[in-house]
């Protein structure tokens, strides 16, 4: 059996279709389910959460790194101490 397979992104939301070639069915169909308004502005505030976590994450290791090789530091930076403050 040969089965034509449609997968889609339409921002962040994916959706996924499998139908079958020779019965021209649909054999699985896949979508998200939607958020209400209240929930998307939350999920929009967590992404942006994470987003600016994970750059200030990329300051501090950068900045750790930058030190490090101007000779700032008397040791070498441990693993993950450029998570610490």
């Amino acid at each position: 059996m040969a089965y034509h397979i449609r997968a889609a992104s339409r921002g962040t939301t994916p959706s996924l279709q499998i139908c079958d070639v020779s019965a021209c069915s649909v054999r699985m169909a896949w979508q998200p389910c939607m958020a209400s308004g209240k929930e998307e502005d939350e999920a929009e505030l967590d992404a942006l959460r994470r987003d600016e976590a994970i750059a200030e994450h990329l300051r501090r290791f950068l900045r750790t790194t930058e030190r490090y090789l101007k000779g700032e530091l008397n040791e070498a930076p441990r693993l993950g101490a450029w998570r610490r403050v």
